[in-house]
């Protein structure tokens, strides 16, 4: 899955508001696949890197969303009629000469309109909150790739480059060293299995390299240097030899 694919599978997660809990979700699985495509020798580091992601804590913003839901008062239809009868009795007293009979009409037209409308109000019955995910695509695959540069150094993190270095440079003398084809190889595959290579001195790797000088017809690499094939950061310089 490419960085296009990723955002693209966030996107349409934020764009149907799923809830926080499933976008936290699809960010793990995200980082999963990237830490299940990574080319460690370390088998055992990247298994239990993997074991321990589904607690991994995503930092994604939210917001809290208070929704409720109405619904119409249903009152006695008996009720609804006696209250149209109300407003056209009153309608009637309004056209009467005498005022009190008027007022009365007044008042009964009142109490009709008032109880009619009262009786299809909507209101409202219960209501919820819950968390909702206000972080943008770009911005969770930026949290993602932080979380994973993390990871890819504990995983690139090689015990060969610390306190068993010295293993690094016996393999470096031997190769360096060899006459035997066959030897040189099997050194390679080794090499390659641990995640380092050797570098053959070329200018563009000169600050790698320590330089001598001798009676040699032309530049001569004495013993290579190692690189991290992952990291592509040199962990033991080379050796080359110019002629005087």
């Amino acid at each position: 899955m490419n960085k296009t694919s990723e955002i693209s599978l966030l996107e349409s997660a934020l764009n149907r508001k799923a809830p926080v809990q499933e976008i936290e979700n699809l960010c793990k699985i995200i980082l999963r696949k990237r830490v299940d495509i990574m080319d460690s020798y370390d088998q055992k580091l990247q298994d239990l890197i993997i074991s321990l992601l589904p607690d991994i804590s995503i930092p994604v913003k939210t917001t809290t969303a208070i929704s409720s839901t109405n619904d119409i008062r249903k009152n006695n239809i008996g009720v609804k009629i006696l209250l149209s009868l109300l407003g056209g009795l009153g309608m009637c007293f309004l056209g009467v000469r005498p005022i009190p009979t008027r007022l009365l009409g007044g008042v009964f037209c009142l109490v009709s309109g008032y109880g009619l409308k009262s009786s299809f109000t909507s209101v409202p019955v219960s209501s919820s909150s819950s968390l909702v995910c206000t972080s943008t695509a770009s911005e969770l695959i930026e949290m993602i790739d932080v979380i994973f540069d993390k990871i890819q150094v504990l995983l690139n993190h090689n015990q060969l480059e610390g306190r068993h270095k010295d293993v690094l440079v016996w393999l470096q003398r031997l190769y360096s060293d060899s006459e035997d084809d066959k030897f040189e190889r099997e050194i390679l595959k080794l090499m390659s299995l641990l995640g380092y290579e050797f570098i053959e001195y070329n200018s563009g790797y000169s600050e790698n390299f320590e330089v001598s000088s001798a009676n040699v017809e032309e530049v001569v690499t004495a013993k290579y240097a190692v690189r991290n094939k992952s990291t592509g950061a040199f962990v033991l310089s080379g050796v080359v030899v110019f002629p005087k």
